[in-house]
């Protein structure tokens, strides 16, 4: 069985900060969720969309915590775009995280390495990106070594029960212990990506191995421009751009609060 949950945009400004690879016409727009039924966080998706190669980078966080079923490994996501016409596909070459059975393994593979590389199909502005053995809309993939879906989304295993064993190996994220999530570049066609494409209307996230699928009403955001020149953050250093604004926000009303009690 496939579980769902509702995305809520959070918006994050780069405002300076370099960190990652550089990127000097795109923006960000990043989402976090939770299981409706327990409230307990569940997974944060980042999109970053580059007008200047033509590419969206889709980060995916499972935050779910010590993953020990299958049940609780990320299987897809569907997303509408606002401001794009035109087809998506997988870069094949692009680096997307580690494979591992309990723990991950020391290759950073690329999606085309995968044992079930992750496909990108839609149309209308509505995407699938997922396991192609699972969400609805995509074709088998290649099922090697067998016949159950394998590479689904995982930041750390603990104590795993024979269903995650039978659908191994899991992906893990490409920071330390299978943190920061795994990254999909998706490519597009040229000049299909402006400053107005957006995630827009609905985005769900699918957990498990089942072919349920739907929609969430839910009202999206904008993308935050990245300022040009700049580079953006990645899903490690998000914080530290709010604390770092939050600390400055403190200074100024500090140096007013004296500016004010001198006159």
């Amino acid at each position: 069985m496939v579980r769902k949950i509702i995305l809520s945009a959070g918006l994050i400004a780069a405002a300076g900060m370099l960190a990652g690879a550089g990127a000097s016409n795109a923006s960000v727009q990043t989402f976090s969720g939770f299981f409706p039924a327990t409230g307990a966080d569940a997974s944060t998706i980042a999109f970053t969309f580059d007008s200047t190669n033509n590419q969206i980078q889709v980060n995916i966080q499972n935050t779910s915590g010590a993953v020990s079923s299958i049940g609780q490994a990320i299987s897809g996501i569907s997303f509408a775009l606002s401001g794009f016409n035109g087809s998506l596909s997988v870069d094949p070459d692009a680096l997307v995280g580690y494979e591992g059975d309990s723990t991950p393994e020391n290759t950073l593979l690329s999606n085309s390495e995968l044992h079930n590389p992750w496909q990108v199909a839609g149309t209308g502005g509505t995407f699938a990106l997922g396991n192609p053995k699972i969400i609805p809309g995509l074709s088998a993939g290649k099922g090697y070594p067998t016949a159950a879906p394998t590479d689904l989304v995982v930041e750390t295993i603990s104590s795993p029960n024979g269903s995650i064993m039978a659908h191994d190996p899991s992906l893990f994220g490409t920071g330390t212990n299978g943190a920061d999530g795994v990254t999909f570049t998706l490519d597009a066609p040229s000049g299909s990506i402006t400053a107005s494409t957006a995630v827009a209307g609905n985005i769900t996230v699918y957990f498990g191995t089942g072919p349920d699928s739907f929609a969430y009403d839910h009202l999206l955001g904008t993308p935050t421009p990245v300022p040009a020149g700049g580079e953006l953050p990645t899903p490690a250093t998000l914080p530290l751009v709010g604390g770092g604004l939050l600390g400055l926000g403190i200074l100024a009303l500090r140096k007013r609060r004296r500016l004010s009690q001198r006159r």
